[in-house]
């Protein structure tokens, strides 16, 4: 009983994310965190039926510190996707497998459902379809979930074989046309900010495209 009144869900999370942010997701436990906060397994189970469970919450900390929200006052719908495309790449960079964290977790609470609703009806007013909105929503969020997957599954391994990573580099531009090799000396690393920035502009751009014609 005193383990439980110690415990509470939030300080579980958060000792979760630390742990994760030591040993990655893959060497995650419900018995290592246990060990972490020294309490015995059954005691987390009181609070969180599964890991899963326990990953999902934690995912919500990471996307809820992205700012997630509808537009603020006076700003434009392109400003609003820059701000919460940079925002959210950022809080998944800011925790060791964080889009890998998100990308498993299931379903959303009612905070999380809210913000998207308010998102939707925020794009509505900007004159974008229901479907439209959703769309939006959905192209942005996996642009992003997707390419900090890459980013840190690149560093994760140039991390444990920094030699490997720079050999397979050199053999792949060794071997790449000379239009290849001449965007490489340009900076247009496939992970970089660069190709990030420029992928944002490319969906706002086709939105901008898109939503004209709708209407």
């Amino acid at each position: 009983m005193q383990d439980r009144q110690r415990l509470n869900r939030g300080s579980i999370v958060v000792a979760a994310l630390e742990l994760i942010g030591e040993l990655g997701l893959d060497g995650f436990s419900m018995r290592r965190l246990a060990q972490r906060l020294e309490v015995q397994s059954p005691a987390l189970y009181w609070h969180f039926r599964s890991r899963e469970e326990l990953l999902g919450e934690a995912a919500e900390v990471v996307i809820m510190g992205a700012g997630m929200g509808p537009p603020e006052v006076g700003e434009s719908w392109q400003g609003w996707m820059r701000r919460r495309a940079f925002g959210y790449r950022q809080s998944l960079l800011a925790q060791r497998d964080g889009a890998r964290i998100v990308a498993g977790a299931r379903g959303a609470s009612v905070g999380m459902v809210q913000l998207f609703n308010d998102e939707v009806e925020a794009l509505a007013g900007f004159g974008f379809s229901p479907m439209s909105a959703m769309q939006t929503i959905a192209v942005i969020t996996h642009f992003v979930s997707g390419f900090v997957l890459k980013e840190q599954t690149e560093a994760e391994g140039a991390g444990r074989d920094p030699a490997g990573a720079q050999a397979s580099m050199q053999t792949f531009i060794g071997t790449a046309s000379p239009a290849v090799v001449e965007a490489f000396a340009a900076g247009a690393n496939p992970v970089s900010e660069r190709v990030f920035t420029a992928g944002v502009e490319m969906i706002i751009a086709g939105t901008s495209l898109h939503l004209r014609s709708s209407q």
